[in-house]
């Protein structure tokens, strides 16, 4: 059952009711401050050819999907009494503030992308930042073939991802492969809801059954009432805009446009988030 005190204490898409919950807006602050730390020493580290949105907290659904997967991850360490000495990878990291806050907090993070700019940009960020080295390492590596060794991990997330690889189903078994049996995976993924964009409900559902066969859910699936999906249709605009340079964007959209790239956000997409326990081989 949904709850506004602990919203994110279930797997399902993503409601807007979220959004005005405390413990959201506790995390989004947070991570709000941290992002605009990056972002102020952005010109210490950042490559000129980067592509992505520097600031992709302010990107639609990621104003869910990093608090979800930041919540589960303190949580996590702090349910079982863990010390932060953990190992998490970020699959398909780009380069962004998160792996960044993440290290700063004391983990062992792992960035894992295939565009070699992190190779540069990571060691970088992370003397701007005043991030301990050794607390972050960037691994150039696509999904299918992470360079970890079986059971080595302690905790993988991947946000907004997954949609874009041909065959996810895959990744969920190399993401099985490198966890710990104690290990814990979340997962945020864009869902077309008209069949146009990558993932539509036949992919989607061969998805949901990879992430059964190999993991067990922490919660369980939440319904959220249909006109309360958090959607690209009915998206919390304030959140998304207030703080994005109009500037930095007109010039991004103008890069991605030169490179025959989509200059928008598709219209009828909504989040998923899921959260697990590997199952026993």
């Amino acid at each position: 059952m949904y709850s506004k005190e602990r919203p994110f204490d279930r797997s399902g898409f993503a409601s807007l009711d979220d959004l005005d919950a405390l413990p959201w807006q506790h995390i989004y602050s947070k991570l709000e401050n941290y992002q605009q730390r990056f972002l102020d020493n952005e010109d210490k580290f950042r490559s000129p050819s980067y592509i992505w949105p520097s600031a992709p907290l302010q990107k639609w659904s990621r104003v869910w999907e990093y608090p979800y997967v930041a919540y589960h991850v303190d949580r996590w360490q702090a349910t079982n009494l863990l010390t932060k000495n953990l190992s998490i990878v970020d699959l398909g990291s780009g380069v962004t503030f998160f792996p960044l806050w993440l290290a700063s907090e004391g983990y062992q993070v792992s960035a894992v992308d295939n565009d070699p700019i992190g190779i540069r940009d990571y060691p970088l960020a992370c003397s701007a930042l005043n991030v301990p080295q050794e607390n972050l390492k960037f691994h150039l590596s696509d999904a299918n073939n992470l360079p970890f060794d079986d059971n080595s991990v302690d905790c993988v997330f991947s946000i907004s991802v997954l949609e874009h690889i041909p065959k996810p189903h895959s990744v969920i078994d190399e993401i099985f492969r490198v966890l710990k049996p104690n290990g814990l995976f979340i997962l945020t993924i864009d869902v077309s809801l008209d069949g146009v964009h990558e993932i539509t409900s036949g992919p989607f559902l061969d998805l949901q059954e990879a992430l059964v066969r190999h993991f067990s859910p922490v919660f369980p699936e939440s319904c959220v009432h249909p006109m309360r999906i958090l959607t690209t249709l009915n998206s919390p605009f304030p959140y998304l805009f207030s703080k994005l340079d109009p500037i930095r964007s007109f010039a991004r959209i103008i890069r991605r446009y030169a490179r025959g790239m989509p200059t928008d956000c598709p219209r009828r997409l909504a989040c998923y988030g899921f959260v697990g326990y590997p199952r026993e081989a």
